[in-house]
């Protein structure tokens, strides 16, 4: 009876501890059920996501629409073009409201707002692990931040994407990097299974790796984080590439850099600025540069960036690591051809963790990465309903300022991580 009491005790502490979060974390799971049961909005993508479980509950694993033969063919057109560990993750949703004889895409979107709350919590958590003396207002802060952005809300409620599931996987990921490889590579290849843009923070991690002495022991170390990164990832995916060699290549690789579309990106910007006469043949060629090697653009620009930190100013901690991937991910909707709000919420979660860990103080609020946060959510809010049609360019004003919103964090991150000394 003693431990009964005193379990119920605990609890009680756990959600006194926790109220702002539960609290927020209701609200916003109340208002997105609202806004997915209203039948207000139902992503394209979800048509997509349907016809992939619906393909893999039948046995078949060709999900991908390879040039234009419709494997997977909703009436918009729209392709599959994930790793397949979403797939996996749709089947349980999926199931139920074929159980109850209901729109699935109604409990997908649930689905994907239970993986905000869960990225968000696990941000709480990391955050406690490397500085358990910060404030909790500060903790609370950021859960009420992140929950009322307009980033989360759109990438999951709207968009019905992955990224909340892939940012929780590199959030653990990171948190055990330095004290068990083998977990940390586990959700790494989960993470790289869920989208493949995963890659880019495998860049920093893998320098930041290389840069710990290399030796015998060090190599055997971070075969323990590689090998079962490499087999996760493999297991997920070559079911789907066995099958449909093809298709899986077009849709997980080839489809994204064959996109041409971008809203508030280097891209965007240069193809607003044609109109000017003397400045359109060099345009031109920069627009042909862009649409041909922007995803190696990103990776060079990563690898310079990560090697110039780190020659500098190495340090082995994870705040210093934070600030690694967010310099990675800030520069996907910089330089990318494809850029939505998405596209942007891997940066924007990990600048707010490694700005509130990056100063050693336990009541310091990371004023510039929720300016960020605020800033970024205005700047998509103000063209929304042009992006909700698909067929109208964003403004100068938009294009312009989210440039300079994401060129001016990238420039803050890179000079600070270029001197600043961090103890957690």
């Amino acid at each position: 009876m003693t431990i009964s009491f005193k379990t119920i005790a605990e609890r009680k502490g756990i959600i006194e501890k926790n109220y702002v979060f539960i609290l927020a974390a209701l609200l916003y799971f109340f208002f997105g059920s609202l806004f997915h049961c209203s039948g207000y909005f139902q992503s394209l993508d979800c048509e997509v996501y349907n016809s992939a479980v619906e393909g893999v509950l039948n046995g078949s694993f060709e999900i991908y629409t390879f040039r234009g033969s419709s494997l997977v063919s909703p009436p918009h057109g729209n392709t599959f073009d994930y790793p397949g560990m979403p797939v996996y993750l749709m089947v349980p949703p999926t199931l139920f409201a074929k159980l109850i004889n209901k729109n699935p895409c109604i409990f997908l979107g649930l689905f994907f707002i239970l993986l905000d709350i869960l990225c968000v919590w696990e941000i709480r958590r990391t955050i406690k692990h490397i500085k358990p003396d910060i404030s909790p207002k500060i903790i609370e802060f950021i859960s009420v931040a992140l929950f009322g952005s307009y980033t989360l809300i759109y990438t999951s409620s709207f968009l019905n994407h992955f990224d909340s599931f892939f940012v929780y996987c590199m959030i653990i990921g990171i948190r055990y990097i330095n004290t068990n490889k083998f977990i940390s590579g586990i959700f790494f290849g989960l993470g790289l299974a869920t989208k493949q843009v995963v890659v880019i923070g495998l860049i920093p991690l893998g320098m930041f790796l290389l840069f710990n002495n290399w030796n015998n022991r060090l190599v055997k170390e971070n075969l323990r984080f590689y090998a079962p990164l490499i087999i996760i990832f493999s297991m997920i995916f070559l079911p789907f590439f066995i099958a449909d060699p093809e298709g899986a290549t077009w849709g997980v690789f080839d489809q994204q850099n064959n996109r041409t579309i971008a809203w508030w990106s280097c891209y965007r910007l240069l193809e607003l600025l044609t109109f000017y006469e003397t400045l359109t043949p060099v345009i031109n060629k920069l627009l042909s540069f862009f649409q041909t090697y922007s995803n190696y653009l990103i990776i060079i620009s990563t690898l310079i960036s990560t090697s110039l930190v780190m020659k500098y100013n190495f340090q082995k901690n994870l705040t210093y690591l934070f600030g690694l991937f967010t310099l990675a991910f800030l520069l996907i909707p910089l330089l990318g051809k494809w850029s939505l709000a998405s596209y942007a919420l891997p940066a924007l979660i990990f600048f707010m963790v490694w700005d509130t860990l990056r100063v050693n103080k336990t009541y310091f609020f990371p004023f510039f990465s929720i300016t960020f946060l605020i800033l970024m959510g205005r700047l998509y809010d103000f063209e929304s309903g042009k992006l909700i049609t698909f067929d109208n360019q964003p403004s100068y004003a938009s294009v312009f300022g989210s440039f300079v919103l994401y060129f001016s964090g990238f420039l803050y991150v890179f000079s600070r991580m270029m001197k600043e000394k961090y103890k957690n």
